[in-house]
Order: C-alpha cells, then structure tokens, then sequence
C-alpha cells in the first residue's frame, strides 16, 4: 500500500513538473542542454570563483545565494528528475555520472538550504555530457 502512494506520489509530481519519458536520447538531450546552460551561466557570472571573491566589500555572495536558491536548486532538481525518469536512455558510465550528480545536489541542498558547514561533493562536469 505505501509503496503504491509513494509511485501515484512519484507519477503526480512528475506530471507536475512536465517530466516526460522520451524514447529518444536526443530529445532528453534537447531538454537539458538549456538548463546546464542557465546553470553555468549563473555559476561563472556569480559563482564562488568569479574575481568578486576578492573584494570583501562585493554584494556577489550575496546575489549568489539568491540565484542559488532561484535557479540553480530548482535547475538541479528538474535535471535530476529528467535524467531519473530517462534512466533506461543511460549507459554505464552515464549511470557513475548520475550517481555524482545525485549525491552533489543532496550536498549542495545541505549546504544551502540547510545551513550544513560541509562543502560535500562538488559539481560531475561529466554531466554535462549525458545523452550525447
């Protein structure tokens, strides 16, 4: 019985959200390229080593934080929930990537919405490289 309200849960949310099963691995891909995109956007114009790192009188951390939880939170999720729901497009080392991915957004959220002291695991550059 729970394990049937947590998929009818699973199945809402991904509704939702718009999550779709795609046949296709290029249409996943189509998907993610604009989100990885805004992500490292926000990260090299914002991020912890932008030059403003330097100028202790800078609004950068600031302004990074906010598009942190704005954009990059929410960005990380819908990532996590089109790669989850297209995990059977995955290879192996895709699989290992996803797997990074997973473990460096629940330690990114720790850190940022949780107000955990630890760094934990930093962003899978490999990623970025999913469905190509």
């Amino acid at each position: 019985m729970i394990k049937k309200w947590k998929n009818e849960h699973e199945l809402r949310l991904k509704n939702l959200f718009g999550i779709k099963k795609f046949d296709s691995r290029e249409l996943v891909r189509e998907i993610l390229n604009p989100i990885f995109l805004e992500n490292k956007l926000i990260f090299d114009t914002y991020g912890p080593e932008t030059n403003e790192r330097y100028n202790p009188e800078s609004q950068m951390p600031i302004i990074w934080l906010k598009k942190i939880r704005e954009s990059i939170i929410p960005n990380n999720r819908k990532i996590y929930n089109l790669i989850n729901t297209n995990y059977h497009l995955t290879n192996s080392s895709e699989k290992i990537a996803f797997a990074k991915f997973t473990q460096h957004i629940n330690d990114f959220e720790a850190k940022h919405i949780f107000n955990f002291e630890n760094n934990g695991t930093l962003f899978p550059k490999e990623i970025t490289e999913i469905y190509v």
